[in-house]
């Protein structure tokens, strides 16, 4: 991956979840612990790269209620956007060089700064 952005002078590797942010109960747990893991090695991926002075950069997108073929049974999701909606907004978040984004922004973002944040108790009431 080094050897080929040096070749091009540029490159990027993505990385998508959303549940990354927070254990989650019940059937969730195992879905969310792979999704953080994720992000962990994302980050030390971003790490490696500025230390190795490389033009890759990382984006780590944590992606909302995007319909897709996978979800498209699901009732209950807030916030929801269609394919189309959520795909420009991801490549929009990935062409912004952040390190780190909610798609779509609002209301993720928002949303991601309160998971993060929120005491444990509050969570178990929630879920």
């Amino acid at each position: 991956m080094v050897r080929k952005a040096r070749n091009n002078a540029s490159g990027s590797e993505h990385d998508l979840q959303l549940t990354a942010l927070r254990g989650m109960p019940k059937n969730i747990t195992t879905y969310a612990a792979t999704k953080a893991g994720l992000a962990s090695l994302a980050e030390g991926l971003r790490v490696e790269l500025v230390r190795a002075r490389s033009p890759i950069r990382v984006s780590t997108l944590y992606p909302g209620y995007i319909r897709t073929e996978i979800n498209e049974k699901v009732r209950n999701a807030p916030f929801i956007v269609d394919a189309a909606t959520g795909c420009k907004a991801m490549v929009r978040a990935i062409e912004s060089g952040k390190a780190e984004c909610f798609v779509p922004s609002w209301p993720w973002r928002p949303i991601g700064f309160l998971m993060r944040r929120l005491p444990v108790a509050v969570l178990a009431r929630m879920f």
